[in-house]
């Protein structure tokens, strides 16, 4: 089964997301995890942790791979960047062009969006505030 890219998922087919809070979502993993070296952990949000698998790297590309831990959840995330480069070929950014789970809970769509997860991902991340986070203050 090919891979889906979270980079490319229509705007129709986000179910209850949409692409601001996928973009967002995207956006505080790649940040969290583009510093870390390979075996390094860093811990986040509500009990968020992301782990530094692998970092494979050629002239033109960079992949890395990390482990996603929710409270729900974990899954393995691949991440591909393409390094653009300047007219003397020293590289000026990278682009992430590729954003894929890996792993048991994704076997069959391999799309986050679909496992009921997501919202709950987006509070854990500090990305959305939790809307039953009265109700807990109230059971106190």
């Amino acid at each position: 089964m090919e891979k889906l890219n979270l980079l490319t998922i229509p705007e129709g087919t986000m179910g209850r997301c949409n692409s601001l809070d996928l973009e967002d979502f995207i956006d505080e993993i790649t940040d969290k995890s583009t510093p870390l070296q390979i075996g390094e952990t860093v811990s986040f949000g509500n009990f968020v942790q992301i782990n530094l698998i692998s970092r494979e790297e050629t002239d033109a590309a960079i992949a890395l791979k990390i482990k996603l831990m929710f409270q729900a959840m974990s899954a393995e995330v691949v991440m591909e960047f393409e390094k653009e480069k300047d007219e003397d070929m020293e590289v000026i950014n990278e682009a992430l062009y590729g954003f894929y789970f890996q792993g048991d809970d994704f076997e069959k769509s391999q799309n986050p969006l679909d496992t009921g997860y997501f919202d709950e991902f987006l509070v854990d991340l500090g990305l959305r505030d939790d809307p039953y986070e009265d109700e807990d203050e109230e059971d106190m």
